[in-house]
């Protein structure tokens, strides 16, 4: 980062997010953090300062259920938590794999107003964000441009080679791939698109691998500075075939370990004009 002076920054986010968001609807009464998962959330937030943007679908392809049934008498809650709390547009449902691989302007535009829509409608414009990461982080440049197009400044994912190709690096070459796999932003001149490199995704690492992760990410001076935390929805559920029982456990380490380390819990939108 083109800093003058070093500002460390964490920000998590949750991917292929649905499930909370149905519950919420279906069970709570008077406040979205009678939803134990977002409750869960909000600990974190008192405890460590830990800021969380949630990237959503559209639609639950396993009940049908989809967010335009989301109801807005929580409006008010979720403008409240603003200030620690995003939803962001990740894709119109789970399946297919891969869905924006391949696409052009429209589909990703129509899929993404399609979500923002529907915040807008049940949470509030204060609860969108400039920067998301798409489903499956792989994209063509019109998609690209299409979410550019509709608010979205910046895109995070994982950049690695797979198989000799990039890989959830959206339409970047192998060359800005590998650079970004070793840094922590890239910005396209010509989309005027930021990339933001996954410095960790929880759910991939046993529970005791996370701290020794982190550390050697914060020994890496080319990636410490913008720390982006991610963890997939799902391993929070018993009915998920992979679950993850020690899923809270991963988050905890980590928020703790960022707060001790002095890391500032910072949306993107906190720090864009640095970027």
């Amino acid at each position: 980062m083109s800093h003058a002076a070093y500002d460390p920054r964490c920000r998590f986010s949750v991917d292929d997010c649905i499930w909370f968001l149905r519950d919420t609807a279906l069970y709570a009464e008077r406040s979205i953090f009678e939803n134990g998962f977002l409750g869960f959330w909000r600990q974190m937030h008192q405890r460590y300062g830990l800021k969380v943007q949630f990237n959503i679908y559209f639609e639950d392809l396993d009940t049908g259920w989809t967010i335009a049934e989301m109801p807005d008498r929580f409006r008010d809650d979720w403008r409240a938590n603003a200030d620690w709390l995003r939803l962001t547009f990740h894709a119109r449902a789970d399946r297919p794999e891969m869905p924006y691989v391949n696409a052009g302007y429209e589909q990703v535009a129509r899929d993404c107003r399609a979500v923002t829509d529907e915040i807008m409608r049940f949470a509030g414009e204060e609860l969108l964000s400039a920067c998301t990461t798409l489903h499956w982080g792989m994209a063509t440049r019109d998609g690209c441009r299409a979410l550019r197009d509709n608010g979205i400044e910046a895109l995070v994912g994982y950049f690695e080679m797979h198989e000799g190709k990039p890989w959830v690096a959206y339409y970047l070459d192998e060359e800005r791939t590998r650079y970004l796999n070793a840094h922590d932003t890239w910005r396209d001149p010509e989309t005027g698109l930021l990339f933001i490199k996954h410095d960790l995704v929880l759910n991939l690492y046993p529970v005791e691998e996370i701290v020794p992760q982190l550390d050697a990410i914060y020994a890496d001076p080319d990636r410490s500075e913008v720390l982006e935390l991610m963890i997939h929805e799902q391993y929070f559920y018993p009915r998920f075939v992979s679950y993850q029982p020690d899923a809270p456990e991963k988050v905890r380490r980590a928020a703790e370990w960022a707060a001790r380390r002095g890391y500032r819990p910072a949306f993107y939108e906190d720090w864009r004009a640095d970027g």
